[in-house]
């Protein structure tokens, strides 16, 4: 078969070449994008962590040092001890923070490490203890308004 440099030719020349690299992609992109991205488990100490990096500059951490604060801000044992406080409310908060509450910018992985570090504050006999998603649940976000 000879190839012409330009026209008909050319193109079914090429035609086996073009469908297997057409079909080999479409393979790997099914595999890329098939694939769940693994279950996180939330931890107390990552959340920890996080609160030390983000929190701890405005709000009182229990570990954390003694410091002046602003009037008005309370500290996070205090907001994860609000009777009416709930994982949900805090998602929201740090999803949409409320001015002056700077956007941190956290994944849902950071922000439900952060739940699980503020339901080791929760330690008021007046505030029930939080449901946190089990191993393998999904966490529910609120739904915007």
């Amino acid at each position: 078969m000879t190839i012409k440099k330009y026209g008909f030719g050319t193109v079914a020349a090429r035609l086996p070449q073009y469908t297997a690299g057409t079909l080999a992609l479409t393979a790997f992109t099914a595999v890329a994008f098939s694939q769940t991205p693994p279950h996180h488990s939330p931890t107390a100490a990552a959340g920890r962590a996080i609160a030390q990096k983000f929190c701890a500059a405005c709000h009182l951490t229990p570990d954390g040092p003694a410091k002046p604060v602003t009037v008005g801000i309370p500290s996070l044992s205090a907001l994860a001890n609000k009777p009416e406080q709930t994982p949900e409310t805090i998602t929201l908060r740090l999803i949409s923070p409320p001015h002056p509450m700077p956007d941190m910018q956290l994944t849902r992985d950071e922000i439900a490490d952060i739940i699980a570090y503020l339901a080791t504050l929760r330690t008021a006999p007046a505030a029930p203890p939080w449901r946190l998603p089990s191993e393998g649940e999904t966490p529910k976000f609120p739904q915007k308004t």
